[in-house]
C-alpha cells in the first residue's frame, strides 16, 4: 500500500473513531438550564441541554416537617438537592418530551454523582409506569441503570417521560452533575476527551495533506 493511501485510511479510521467517542451517549440533562425550587414546584420548563426533542423538566421539594426547608436546584452543570438541619424531605425531577427509542442506542440511564450522604436513595420511573425502585448507590461516580432493571423495560422503546425521586435520612445531600443514556460499560462525558480532540486534529491534517499533493502535482 503507498503511504497516500495508507494515510488516507488511517485518517477515515481515526475521524471514524472520534466521531464515536463523541456522540456514544444520549444526553438528557448536563444541569446548565437555571431553575430552582424550594419547598414547592417549578416548571416545566423548556432545558436546551439535552438531545432530547421538546424537553421539559419540572422540579419539586417537599420539606418534612412542613416547617422545615428542602431545596433542589440547577446551575451551573449541576443538580444539587439540599435539606435544612432538620428536613428529611424529599426531591423529584420530572422530564416530559417528544417519544424516543432509547433502547435502539442504549440499554442503561447513566449518573454522574458528584457528592451523596450515605443515606441517598434514587427512584426512576419510565412513562409514569415502569419502575426502578429506590436504591442506595453507596457512593460518587458514575453509576448504571439498566433497563432490564425497570418493572417494564420495554417502556424505553418509546419513552417520552422519566422521573427521578430523591430520599434520604434528616439533613441529606446530594449533587448530580450529568444524566445519560448509554451502553452499559461505555464512559459518558459531556464533551470529547482530549484523546477524541488529538484524534480529530491528526485526522484532519492527514486529509489536509491527501488535498493539497494532487493540487501540487498539478502545478507541477
Amino acid at each position: 500500500m503507498s503511504k497516500s493511501k495508507f494515510g488516507y485510511f488511517t485518517a477515515i479510521l481515526l475521524l471514524s473513531a472520534a466521531m464515536h467517542n463523541a456522540s456514544a451517549a444520549t444526553l438528557i440533562d448536563n444541569f446548565t438550564d437555571f431553575q430552582v425550587a424550594e419547598n414547592g414546584t417549578d416548571g416545566p420548563l423548556p432545558i436546551f441541554g439535552t438531545d432530547l426533542v421538546n424537553a421539559y423538566r419540572t422540579l419539586t421539594a417537599e420539606a418534612n416537617p412542613t416547617d422545615a426547608d428542602t431545596e433542589v436546584a440547577v446551575e451551573s452543570g449541576m443538580l444539587t438537592i439540599s435539606n435544612s438541619t432538620d428536613s428529611n424531605g424529599t426531591a423529584s425531577i420530572l422530564y416530559s418530551f417528544d417519544p424516543i427509542n432509547l433502547m435502539s442506542v442504549a440499554d442503561a440511564l447513566l449518573l454522574n454523582i458528584g457528592f451523596i450522604d450515605l443515606s441517598f436513595e434514587i427512584q426512576v420511573i419510565a412513562n409514569g409506569l415502569s419502575v426502578f425502585d429506590f436504591h442506595n448507590f453507596g457512593g460518587t461516580g458514575q453509576h448504571a441503570i439498566a433497563f432490564s432493571d425497570f418493572t417494564n423495560p420495554s417502556s424505553f422503546g418509546n419513552l417520552s417521560s422519566l422521573q427521578l425521586n430523591f430520599r434520604g435520612v434528616e439533613a441529606w445531600d446530594a449533587q448530580i452533575d450529568l444524566m445519560a443514556a448509554n451502553r452499559t460499560g461505555t464512559q459518558t462525558n459531556t464533551v470529547p476527551e482530549p484523546t477524541t480532540w488529538a484524534l480529530l486534529i491528526i485526522g484532519m491534517f492527514y486529509l489536509r495533506q491527501m488535498s493539497v499533493k494532487p493540487a501540487l502535482s498539478k502545478l507541477s
